[in-house]
């Protein structure tokens, strides 16, 4: 479990450190502004989507390992 964490931070931390490298690569704009945000978005709805994807999945899958037997 704390593996997982910690495996979850990095891989966040490095993301968040390397925006600028991305933007410049993925997300080319006339506005460095612009171009920064955009990396910076999808970082943010990776850091919300994972804790909520978890709350709900758990309840499905207690769900389907109960009616199993």
């Amino acid at each position: 479990m704390v593996s997982g964490n910690f495996l979850e931070m990095y891989d966040f931390t490095v993301y968040a450190y390397y925006a600028s490298a991305i933007a410049h690569t993925f997300f080319p704009a006339e506005n460095e502004f612009v171009s920064l945000l955009l990396p910076l978005s999808v970082f943010g709805a990776g850091f919300v989507m994972r804790p909520s994807a978890r709350s709900c999945s758990a309840p499905m899958s207690i769900a389907t390992a109960g009616a199993k037997g």
